[in-house]
């Protein structure tokens, strides 16, 4: 009797583990967003970051001739405007 249900909780358990493999792969399979979706957000992400580069590049050469006073005090608040906008991106993210 003790064999009897020990054999039968073997199957039993080797029964869900091959469901449970079955499903394990079939939910592997599937994807949320496909490689289209997650491009149509990533690119104007991309293209945000590009042009928040070219402003603080732009502003750069509009001051070089100034002096290097106004080429330093540009660039720290070139970085203060980049850490803000990464901030402000991440929130907005999630």
């Amino acid at each position: 009797m003790y064999l009897e249900n020990s054999c039968d909780t073997i199957l039993f358990d080797l029964k869900n583990y091959k469901i449970k493999k079955r499903a394990w792969t079939e939910m592997k399979e599937t994807h949320r967003f496909s490689n289209r979706d997650i491009w149509k957000l990533l690119l104007p992400l991309m293209v945000e970051q590009l042009l928040t580069s070219l402003m603080g590049m732009a502003d750069t050469v509009m001051v070089s001739n100034v002096g290097s006073e106004a080429i330093s005090a540009v660039s720290l608040v070139d970085s203060i405007n980049v850490l803000v906008i990464q901030a402000l991106s991440a929130l907005a993210a999630g």
